[in-house]
């Protein structure tokens, strides 16, 4: 921009000098005015740096009362480096039923935080009740504090980043923080974080905000703004099936006996009563018997009944005919959401119980087999501030399948085992081949 002014200036001196002479006794407004002569200016890239965070979730399921730990990572995706980085984290401490004289019943931070298992230094501070906080580190242009607004009784944690600057090119980090859910927390009330990045001295090395303002990822003071956020919904218990086939696949068949597994597991010291599991065997499965029920370390199980399960164990049977139902009085999760297992055996048929075939004798292809199952019971709160749940029916999964089985023509698994093999004796892979006993192989 300024050499385009540069040229501007000097053509329009050029063109001035250019006129001709003029008598001292001419009239000024006589003149002819000396030509102004335009030029596009030059396209200006304003480069900047921008702190982008993203919160990455817990890779599994966050029970009541859990411990857990997340990630949130940094990045510059601008074009400059940036001086300072930090990490702003908002965490839900109040819950549903916090705040002011009540009891929390959120999430809050435990410990501090971490990168490759280092310690980040991080201050952790809690909105008043006008739900304000003053930054520790970021100021506006006065060299005044800047504002962050929040709910009153919730944590503004900010992390330094072990870092004095961050480029562009570099690849980005993943800061580790490490959470506690409250036992009283609202079964199925969804928890917010939120974040923001930072650059505290802007795009120098100086701390001088009323000459280089910060550099913010996130601009507005409310916090509830902030476009980054990762939703927390604690459950209060899990199930989860498993076909315990090698490599998830089986011939058809009864020589080709497997076994499935569900899982169940209960928050800790959570005591759930009139628990009810069911098993909605899919039509092409036989059920085997064989049941065997194991609570897990630390979980309180009590007695069982089985209330309904497949009575020939030759062919299928359609729903509800085929279902499994156990009935357990009470189960109360270990350390650690602990639960217990159930499993029992089956075998795919030949035919579903419309009498269908599974495997299609012409072309052999590949089938598959899903399986649901679910559980309900009845649970009153540790918080008495929350109503009484019945009958709250948990599924794993409920947009699809909890187990999906590859019923083959062939099923060839390569399956580890521990033994002699040669002289070297060490660990052989021994190849399972299992053909179906009913139907017919067709090989093209």
């Amino acid at each position: 921009m300024i050499s385009a002014f540069r040229r501007l200036v000097s053509q329009w001196k050029s063109a001035s000098s250019k006129q001709e002479p003029h008598s001292h006794s001419a009239p000024r407004s006589a003149l002819a005015p000396a030509p102004l002569l335009l030029e596009e200016l030059e396209e200006i890239v304003l480069f900047n740096a921008v702190p982008d965070v993203t919160i990455v979730p817990p890779n599994d399921a966050v029970f009541l009362g859990d411990t857990f730990t997340f990630d949130v990572t940094f990045d510059n995706t601008g074009t400059t480096e940036g001086y300072g980085p930090i990490i702003d984290l908002i965490i839900p401490v109040t819950g549903a039923d916090g705040a002011g004289l009540e009891a929390d019943d959120g999430i809050d931070i435990i410990g501090g935080a971490t990168y490759f298992g280092a310690p980040v230094t991080t201050i952790q501070l809690t909105f008043d009740s006008s739900g304000e906080v003053d930054h520790p580190f970021l100021k506006d242009a006065f060299g005044n504090p800047l504002k962050v607004l929040g709910n009153p009784g919730d944590k503004l944690v900010v992390a330094q980043l072990p870092f004095g600057s961050f480029t562009p090119d570099q690849p980005p980090i993943t800061i580790k923080f490490t959470a506690h859910v409250s036992n009283l927390a609202d079964l199925g009330t969804s928890l917010d974080f939120k974040a923001r990045g930072a650059f505290m001295f802007g795009a120098d090395s100086l701390d001088n905000p009323t000459t280089d303002p910060v550099i913010l990822g996130d601009t507005d003071t409310d916090s509830s703004l902030w476009s980054e956020t990762e939703t927390i919904t604690p459950t209060l218990a899990r199930i989860t099936k498993t076909n315990l086939a090698d490599e998830h696949e089986t011939a058809t068949g009864p020589n080709y006996i497997h076994t499935y597994e569900l899982h169940v597991e209960v928050a800790e010291g959570q005591t759930l009563t009139d628990f009810n599991v069911t098993d909605l065997l899919p039509p092409g499965i036989v059920y085997q018997g064989n049941l065997a029920i194991t609570p897990e370390a630390g979980a309180v199980v009590g007695a069982h009944t089985l209330v309904s399960a497949p009575v020939d164990t030759t062919t299928p049977h359609a729903t509800p005919d085929n279902n499994l139902t156990i009935h357990f009085d009470s189960v109360t999760g270990g350390a650690g959401n602990t639960g217990f297992t159930i499993r029992f055996d089956y075998y795919v048929n030949e035919f579903t119980t419309t009498g269908s075939h599974v495997i299609d004798p012409v072309t052999g292809d590949e089938t598959h087999t899903n399986n649901d199952a679910f559980a309900t019971f009845d649970w009153v709160p540790v918080d008495a501030r929350d109503t009484l749940a019945n009958d709250v029916r948990i599924e794993e999964n409920p947009s699809g399948p909890d187990d999906i089985l590859d019923n083959k023509s062939i099923a060839i698994q390569n399956v580890e085992r521990q033994g002699s093999c040669g002289i070297l004796a060490r660990r052989c892979h021994p190849v399972h081949a299992g053909l179906p006993d009913l139907g017919l192989l067709r090989l093209q």
